[in-house]
């Protein structure tokens, strides 16, 4: 693996998985990140440890779903539908914790990254980001994986399930939910640990495309850069960015695979590709979510229109159609290359 990609330790910029808790925004690093789900119906034993929200079968592994609210001192309030829940890779153990909402990508500089003074060992946030008049805090997987095994001795006072809706059509969708991870769960854990099949979703229009994490360098956004025109090219080429001093080629990938535009948006995303050899940026419509997708769920497609869009494969999951987006082909297509005749 290249030693600049964002998803590698050793790497120098971070990828953050942003998420809500009422009005404060919150941070994972998305090297810990397997998986986001939409809140499903959860299992609730006899009795369930302090903070335990319910249990979750989560590929053949029951996973204690952590009440991330109750354990950062927010006050109760009931779980809606559009709730969602982080899988995350701790050093030793599988969490997942239930959130607000997942809200954006951020990259943060080392620089950016400020330290809070005089915390406790047990503190959750012991840093933070500032982008604009928004405070990110970033949780640290390490203290939530200690702080999680020390308090499964602790019985819970909540019953937490009068906190989850349950009227007829709410529980028809969570069970639903449910079941849907129940089908889906066929990839190895073990492989999924070293985030080999991890996958980041972006939307071109009402297309669904994947590409591998380890080729995402950064996710920004049209908002917080310029893209400077370049005359005389093709329209799919929007121009360049200038990003930590070196200029990045933009395409509007939805040109270059022939996507017919929806409508015009005020933000657009822009995927920073890691690659050794070109710096190159893709415009797209919007971000999705990080997916760990088996291999061998793959559907090998023959069809030349797909060939032309640069999709070399076809996954299924609840319903819909995600399109694994062939890099390599795309990085050699001579169209993407600028003053080449």
């Amino acid at each position: 693996m290249p030693e600049q990609l964002l998803l590698n330790q050793s790497s120098e910029n971070n990828l953050y998985l942003c998420f809500s808790i009422d009005d404060k925004i919150y941070a994972l690093n998305t090297e810990n990140v397997m998986e986001i789900l939409m809140l499903p119906q959860l299992n609730y034993p006899q009795k369930l440890p302090k903070y335990v929200a319910g249990i979750l079968n989560y590929n053949n592994i029951v996973i204690n779903v952590c009440d991330l609210r109750k354990i950062l001192n927010f006050p109760t309030k009931k779980f809606e539908l559009n709730n969602q829940i982080i899988i995350i890779k701790g050093e030793e153990s599988l969490i997942s914790i239930i959130v607000d909402k997942v809200t954006d990508f951020y990259t943060a500089l080392p620089g950016k990254i400020q330290t809070i003074a005089n915390t406790s060992f047990t503190s959750l946030v012991n840093s933070f980001c500032r982008e604009g008049d928004d405070i990110i805090n970033i949780l640290d997987i390490s203290t939530l994986e200690k702080f999680i095994k020390n308090i499964h001795e602790e019985e819970d006072e909540i019953n937490y399930r009068e906190l989850f809706l349950n009227d007829k059509k709410s529980k028809h969708v969570l069970e639903k939910r449910s079941n849907d991870i129940a089908l889906k769960s066929a990839f190895n854990v073990s492989e999924s640990f070293m985030a080999k099949d991890k996958y980041l979703t972006f939307n071109l229009g009402k297309h669904i495309y994947c590409i591998n994490a380890e080729m995402v360098k950064e996710v920004i956004s049209t908002k917080n850069y310029a893209i400077t025109k370049i005359p005389y090219v093709p329209s799919y080429i929007k121009g360049v960015i200038n990003l930590k001093g070196d200029f990045y080629t933009v395409f509007s990938l939805k040109e270059l695979v022939g996507v017919e535009p929806q409508e015009v948006l005020d933000e657009e995303k822009m995927i920073v590709i890691a690659s050794n050899d070109m710096k190159v940026v893709l415009l797209v419509d919007e971000i999705g979510n990080l997916l760990n997708i088996a291999p061998e769920k793959f559907h090998s497609q023959n069809d030349l229109n797909l060939n032309k869009m640069f999709i070399k494969s076809e996954i299924y999951l609840d319903n819909k159609v995600y399109n694994i987006l062939d890099m390599q082909r795309l990085l050699n297509d001579e169209r993407i290359f600028i003053g080449k005749e």
